[in-house]
């Protein structure tokens, strides 16, 4: 899987996240595994994930491998609802057992709890409209690892119809649980034309953040600059 958010799932030399994502049995719930050492990239998939169906981009990779299916069987209903969690703030929590995916995401995102946020988030993993993703199952405390794998399989019971995507380094898989039948993907390096193009993009989008996008000319010639001295 390449893990250049920017190539927007156009691959090079490996598939595209979204390909796994939308790959045929789209009805069926997705069960992926990401491995990959630490630094490259998986956080960072997961985040374009968040992002892309948050943002309605995903439309474009729905059409694009969608479409590749037998017209009468393309109508079908996108599990647009992104919820990224962290796995080793999830572990910190006393009471596990009676944490609910709902609460879990509400206090990630330190949104003030009110009654309305739980109950759609878990209308909408009812219907099975949500993306699960879960990040870092090698971060999480030894101690709690047990109580992890216990509480994903209680969310895959729950809720059976949602897509579930964790991160991992290749060590610690076997908390996994054994009921999650899973595709397991490694992420490929990035080539050094895509390292470039990345911080290209990285410098530049910064610059123009900080200038609240006004003088998009000075913002690229501020960035290739650094990029330069990066070089």
């Amino acid at each position: 899987v390449q893990n250049n958010p920017i190539a927007y799932g156009q691959s090079l030399g490996g598939s595209s996240i979204w390909e796994y994502i939308f790959r045929k049995n789209y009805n069926e719930p997705r069960r992926l595994l990401i491995v990959g050492p630490a630094g490259s990239g998986k956080s960072t998939i997961l985040n374009h994930v968040s992002i892309t169906f948050a943002n309605g981009r995903y439309k474009n990779f729905s059409k694009r491998y969608l479409t590749r299916r037998p017209f009468w069987r393309r109508q079908v209903a996108i599990r647009n609802v992104a919820i990224p969690l962290k796995l080793r703030e999830i572990a910190r929590t006393e009471d596990l057992k009676n944490l609910t995916l709902a609460q879990a995401y509400l206090a990630s995102r330190r949104i003030p709890f009110h009654k309305f946020h739980q109950l759609w988030i878990e209308s909408k993993l009812r219907q099975g409209k949500c993306t699960v993703l879960l990040d870092g199952l090698d971060e999480v405390n030894p101690s709690r690892s047990h109580d992890i794998s216990d509480w994903i399989e209680e969310i895959r019971q729950l809720y059976p119809n949602n897509d579930i995507i964790i991160t991992s380094r290749p060590f610690n898989l076997h908390l996994l649980p054994e009921g999650i039948s899973h595709v397991s993907l490694e992420i490929n390096r990035l080539k050094s034309s895509e390292v470039v193009r990345f911080s290209q993009k990285w410098f530049l989008e910064n610059e123009l953040r900080t200038r609240d996008f006004k003088k998009p000319e000075l913002c690229q010639r501020i960035a290739d600059e650094k990029l330069d001295f990066f070089r």
